[in-house]
Order: structure tokens, then C-alpha cells, then sequence
């Protein structure tokens, strides 16, 4: 089958297709297509593969030329990319179950007209893999100013009738530096599943750039950071970037929660996420959560140790730390002098130390004199 019919059958299915356009992977059938690239490409990356060894020569390690580089992220890139497409889809909890209503609709041929209905259900999933375009958003009058702020929100879905269901769909609401909304996204099993892939095809890359010479490194660092910077502040494919914030703000809440067992005397909990140091991207985001409770029964216990086992925090191989630090309401080295109340405080608190040590010294200046 040629490329051009092959695409031509699978375009309708391809629940990807707005955000993988150099390759796709096949819900229906498992298939990986790597459209972009051709057998050139593929030789090219291979014989640099089988060429250049990492390895330390006279104490420093071998490099890369830009040229064995662009041989290799043209493939390796896209070959992770959607090779996690597929290991999603076939070795996660969800590609099992995938796989399984896959199976049912590909036998139900063979049970006769009573099990077609297998097929239809399994069309009808795959379908819904990606939400419809109408979920999505876009306000055109908002200038795309960065940094953006994405909000959770939440909704119900559409039926096949056009009836509110009762099920829930969230979004994530994205607004530039002024506050104004950009886009309202879904957080579907597409966004989940393309953040998946976008992460291994930035570390594959990341990776190949350390192996190259320290000049080539410097100029690729920038492009990468501009592409990856440019991916993120898109609005037509914001599905991925805020399905990472709100994982991320879910493992801060629950960092916060399962922090109690480690002090069970506190009662206020405060978390703070940001993206990665060696993030491949200039800018970034934080998110802050609080999590206060006065209750620390059995019950509480429980659930923090239920939450801990769910995320795998704090597992074997863990360090956990305290530290105290005295936080001033008002900055010292900027010359602001402090409110009223708080002035009078540290006065007050200055009184009595002074006094503290002028008895201290009275008392060791009587001792001296009592021993001669």
C-alpha cells in the first residue's frame, strides 16, 4: 500500500492529528506511521549510531558533530514520540483495556450479527478519545501575552442526542499577563497521552544535545527553547500543557496531605510546584497549595497513608527534612520601616533582651567579687 492511500484511510481516525504531523500511531490498529521521514533518513541515523560511541578520550568525553546531531534527533525525536504512543496504548492500565475492546471488536465478526454491537462500541470509544473541536475556545481578541495562568474549571459532556449528560469533563482555562482568557481547553485522554509523548521526545532531544561539541550546543540550546517555549504558548494545542498543571497541582495537594504523617503535631501544610531547573524552555509557572486540617484521627491517618501509596511519595530511598526560618513582614535591606505594632513588638523584644543581659552581667561581676 502506498503512503499517499494509507494516509488517505487513516486520516479520519487519527485522533492526533492536530499535534502529531511528522508522524502518527493508529488507535484502531497499533499501527506507527513515521510520515515524515524516509529510508535516507533512517541509514543516515543508523550508521551515526553505529559510528559515534560516548565515551571519555584523554579525560573528556566524545562529541558529536551538528551533523551526526541532525541525523539522529530527525528520527530518534519522532521515534519516541510515538513509540510512547504505543506503549501507552498497549502496557498502561488503560492500553489493556484498550487492547481488550479491540479484541472484542475485531472477533465480534465471528459470533455473528448478535456481537456487532463490540464494534460499533469500540468505533464509538475510539472516537471519543479526542472531545470534539466545540470543547475548545479560542478568544481572538486576546493578545498572547506571556506568562500565562491556567485555572481549572469544571463542566458536563454533550450526549449523542445533544443532551447534557452527567458526565464530567474539566478544562483548563488559560489567561495572558493582563487576565484576559486565551482559551478554554478539555483535559481529554489526547491531552493525557500527547504530554506523555512530548515529554520523552524533549528528553531524547535534550539528551542528544549534551553529546555535541560546546559551540553547537549553545546556538541548539536556544532553538530548542524557542521551539519548546513556542509548542507550549500555542493555543490550538494547550490540551497537553494544562493536563500537566493540573497533575502537577494533584501532586502538590497531596504532598501536602501526606506531609502530616511525617509531622503529625502541624496542622498547616503549605506546597509550592515549579517546573523543572534544566526545563528546556525559558519562563515557566508556579502553583501554591494550602492544605489546613485540625482533624488527625484514624480515619485522616488512613486516607493520608492511602494518598501517599496512590502517588508513591515518600517511599523507600526518601529524605525528608525540617528546617525553621523567621519570615519578616517587611524587608530589612530595602530601608522600610516596619508597621506600628510590629515596631513596638521588636522594641518591646529588644527591651528584654538587653535587660536579660545586663542582669546576666550583674550577677557574674558579683560572683567575682563574692570569690575574692
Amino acid at each position: 500500500m502506498r503512503s499517499s492511500e494509507f494516509e488517505a484511510k487513516t486520516a479520519y481516525a487519527n485522533q492526533l492529528s492536530e499535534v502529531d504531523t511528522l508522524g502518527s500511531f493508529s488507535f484502531e490498529t497499533a499501527i506507527i506511521y513515521l510520515k515524515s521521514l524516509r529510508s535516507g533518513d533512517i541509514e543516515r541515523a543508523r550508521a551515526v549510531r553505529a559510528n559515534f560511541k560516548p565515551a571519555m578520550v584523554d579525560g573528556k568525553p566524545s562529541l558529536m558533530s551538528g551533523d551526526q546531531y541532525a541525523a539522529l534527533e530527525k528520527v530518534q525525536t519522532l521515534a519516541m514520540h510515538e513509540y510512547t504512543h504505543f506503549v501507552d496504548a498497549t502496557s498502561t492500565l488503560w492500553g489493556l483495556r484498550h487492547l481488550q475492546a479491540m479484541s472484542d471488536a475485531y472477533v465480534s465478526i465471528e459470533g455473528g450479527e448478535s456481537q456487532f454491537y463490540k464494534a460499533k462500541n469500540f468505533f464509538d470509544y475510539v472516537r471519543g478519545i479526542r472531545l470534539p473541536k466545540y470543547y475548545t475556545v479560542e478568544y481572538d481578541n486576546s493578545p498572547e501575552k506571556m506568562p500565562w495562568e491556567a485555572r481549572p474549571t469544571i463542566g458536563r459532556v454533550f450526549d449523542s442526542k445533544g443532551m447534557l449528560s452527567t458526565n464530567p469533563i474539566f478544562f483548563s482555562q488559560f489567561f495572558n499577563s493582563d487576565g484576559k482568557m486565551i482559551v478554554r481547553s478539555p483535559v481529554s485522554v489526547v491531552s493525557i497521552l500527547e504530554a506523555s509523548a512530548m515529554a520523552q521526545e524533549t528528553l531524547v532531544r535534550a539528551n542528544l544535545i549534551r553529546l555535541t561539541d560546546p559551540d553547537y550546543r549553545l546556538v541548539e540550546d536556544k532553538v530548542m527553547a524557542r521551539r519548546s517555549l513556542g509548542f507550549l504558548y500555542t493555543p490550538s494545542v494547550t490540551e497537553s500543557d494544562g493536563d500537566y498543571r493540573i497533575r502537577r497541582r494533584a501532586y502538590l495537594l497531596a504532598y501536602c496531605q501526606v506531609a502530616r504523617l511525617q509531622s503529625p503535631d502541624d496542622t498547616k501544610f503549605v506546597g509550592i510546584g515549579m517546573d523543572h531547573p534544566s526545563k528546556p524552555y525559558s519562563g515557566g509557572s508556579l502553583d501554591l497549595a494550602i492544605f489546613e486540617s485540625e482533624v488527625w484521627d484514624e480515619a485522616a491517618i488512613a486516607d493520608a497513608k492511602r494518598t501517599a501509596q496512590e502517588f508513591g511519595l515518600w517511599g523507600p530511598g526518601s529524605r525528608f527534612g525540617m528546617y525553621h526560618a523567621t519570615e519578616y513582614t517587611y524587608s530589612r535591606d530595602a530601608g522600610i520601616s516596619p508597621s506600628p505594632a510590629v515596631g513596638a513588638e521588636r522594641k518591646k523584644r529588644n527591651a528584654q533582651e538587653a535587660k536579660k543581659k545586663r542582669v546576666k552581667k550583674m550577677k557574674s561581676k558579683s560572683q567575682k567579687r563574692n570569690r575574692s
